[in-house]
């Protein structure tokens, strides 16, 4: 079902109306860090921030962007996939695996001062791009999950 440019219209579509909503809302949609060291919390945080996020003035409100721009990225299809791929239930489909997605990346997001240094050692790139910026930051701040004992 689909190929890159499915992938790449879904993805600009989904950003787009993230980015739309969240100015027109006034919704802050970047991810915020759980401060929990405990790991069932810190993925709860995770999956929970799909869910609820800030608002511009730290407000913890419905994340209506998330919504949206899922909704985005899985109905675009109905325009130009074929008959069958193009219907109701794959569009729904295609919705959650978006809201997994977001999910996904707020784990990546809430874990990368455990993994960043990893692939750091192995010189691999960052997937993930704002986990440099953390794992920076995390030297600066003695209070950090990977402080040194």
């Amino acid at each position: 079902m689909g190929g890159f440019g499915d992938a790449v219209a879904r993805r600009e579509s989904e950003q787009a109306v993230i980015f739309l909503s969240a100015l027109a809302l006034r919704e802050d949609p970047r991810y915020a860090p759980s401060a929990s060291h405990n790991m069932l919390v810190r993925i709860a945080h995770a999956v929970a921030f799909v869910i609820v996020d800030r608002s511009d003035s730290g407000h913890e409100r419905l994340a209506l962007s998330n919504y949206f721009g899922a909704a985005a990225s899985g109905f675009i299809g109905t325009a130009y996939l074929p008959g069958g791929y193009n219907d109701l239930t794959h569009a729904g489909q295609r919705t959650a695996n978006t809201l997994g997605g977001f999910a996904l990346s707020n784990m990546a997001n809430e874990f990368c001062p455990e993994w960043g240094p990893i692939m750091n050692r192995m010189h691999l790139p960052f997937v993930h791009p704002p986990c440099a910026e953390r794992i920076r930051n995390q030297h600066l701040n003695p209070r950090t999950v990977l402080r040194k004992k």
